[in-house]
């Protein structure tokens, strides 16, 4: 019986210590790192259509990001909110032909625990990929702090964007989890 008795405050030494790889959610120094990432974004001013020369300093804007599948740091899922302006003038026919273009603004995750994280985000378009951004940044402020983000979205033109209109709105999701790291 004393060994049994043993055994069980050992293990549940280890546990407290961080052993077998467990720790309490929301533990320092654990991170998530989520499934899914669903949104709308909207260009403001719209991006003039393909082969119209006219260029625009747009900004990205969502405000209802969808964020799940989450393991780690004690989070399942989030809403999201995304506010950045393009670095430079742009439309249609630069982001089509590669020309490198970042926005920089705030994305700020309201977390199902009721905490949020405020990230300085860069979002950079990908050569050869005129609809792909990879997404980077710290987070600020709130949970996660001093971490960083990082996450790829590929991002589909809604009712003929760019082609037949101008882009003003568009469907995105992730094409490799979000991390926090």
């Amino acid at each position: 019986m004393r060994r049994f008795a043993s055994l069980g405050l050992a293990a549940t030494i280890a546990l407290a210590l961080g052993g077998g790889g467990w720790s309490p959610a929301g533990a320092a120094g654990a991170k998530p790192s989520c499934k899914s990432t669903v949104g709308t974004l909207k260009f403001a001013p719209a991006l003039p259509r393909l082969g119209n020369p006219k260029k625009v300093a747009s900004t990205l804007s969502a405000s209802a990001i969808k964020v799940g599948g989450c393991v780690g740091g004690g989070v399942a899922s989030a809403t999201a909110t995304l506010n950045a302006k393009f670095a430079k003038l742009g439309n249609c026919t630069t982001f089509g032909n590669g020309v490198s273009n970042s926005a920089s603004g705030k994305l700020v995750f309201n977390w199902n625990t009721g905490q949020s994280s405020t990230v300085g985000v860069t979002l950079s378009t990908v050569l050869g990929k005129p609809t792909t951004l990879k997404l980077t940044g710290p987070v600020s402020a709130g949970l996660f702090k001093g971490a960083k983000v990082t996450q790829t979205v590929i991002y589909t033109p809604a009712n003929g964007g760019c082609t037949k209109t101008a882009l003003a709105k568009a469907t995105f999701k992730q094409t490799a989890p979000l991390a926090i790291k």
